[in-house]
């Protein structure tokens, strides 16, 4: 996996990365931490702008992500929840109990994120910086 990494980003640089990024997220098998790394050294050596590998690992990475929401909000919560039972009964474990905790987080962070008038006790400045550290690569 390590050498065809590296020749992925050696042969088509940017683009590489951002396409490894956008594959890392939508097929998990594949390690965003050897590809950011491998990506940073070509930078470090000079072969790329350090901010344009930053800027292409995040847009692969939003890319991906952004599929993986499309379809569930295309899919909805009440399918995932039975989806996600059924592939308890197959796995033997309790992933489901995961879910209602999540969603009541999602909006919790949606209520976070509104514009003003502000929910009470939110601080708009802390909003801010939430946000701005939130769509890193992972």
């Amino acid at each position: 996996m390590f050498e065809l990494i590296v020749q992925i980003i050696a042969a088509t640089g940017l683009a590489g990365v951002a396409l490894l990024m956008f594959a890392e997220n939508v097929f998990p098998p594949i390690p965003s931490e050897l590809i950011m790394p491998l990506a940073g050294f070509a930078a470090a050596r000079g072969d790329m702008s350090f901010l344009w590998v930053v800027l292409a690992g995040t847009g692969g990475a939003v890319a991906g992500a952004l599929i993986w929401y499309l379809i569930g909000r295309r899919v909805g919560l009440a399918r995932i929840t039975r989806w996600s039972a059924g592939a308890v009964r197959l796995t033997l474990t309790s992933l489901p109990s995961w879910l209602p905790r999540a969603v009541a987080d999602w909006d919790d962070e949606a209520t976070f994120f509104q514009t003003p008038p502000f929910p009470t006790g939110c601080d708009p400045a802390r909003g801010l910086a939430v946000f701005s550290v939130q769509p890193q690569p992972s």
